[in-house]
């Protein structure tokens, strides 16, 4: 698992976020990724494959995963807030010791994920 630095994050991002509106950059790719304590916030990651992903102690603001893969994320004692996880297939993932608020699961595929108060 290859852990990711706050700057090697933005600049992914960043990527996308050109990507996502036709305007160049890259489609990106964070499966089995460590994201664990980063600071994500203000972006649309919608449609990305986070396949295993760890967002351990990531603090998370006002992010949109539309559609997204996040089968088997780790999202322990993360802060989720204002996130719209969209049709996004969380199936498996954890959120254990999570803070989540103001956060939109419609649609989601959440078979097996843990640490949700529905």
């Amino acid at each position: 698992m290859k852990r990711i630095t706050q700057d090697e994050f933005n600049k992914m991002a960043e990527d996308y976020q050109l990507y996502l509106w036709g305007r160049g950059g890259k489609k990106c790719d964070f499966s089995n990724m460590d994201l664990s304590g980063l600071v994500i916030s203000n972006v649309n990651l919608s449609y990305i494959n986070a396949y295993r992903a760890k967002f351990i102690g990531a603090k998370l603001s006002n992010v949109i995963l539309i559609g997204a893969d996040l089968v088997r994320c780790d999202f322990s004692s993360s802060t989720c807030n204002r996130f719209v996880f969209r049709n996004a297939d969380l199936s498996n993932a954890k959120f254990v010791d999570s803070r989540i608020s103001y956060t939109d699961f419609t649609g989601s595929k959440l078979t097996g994920a843990i640490g949700i108060k529905k």
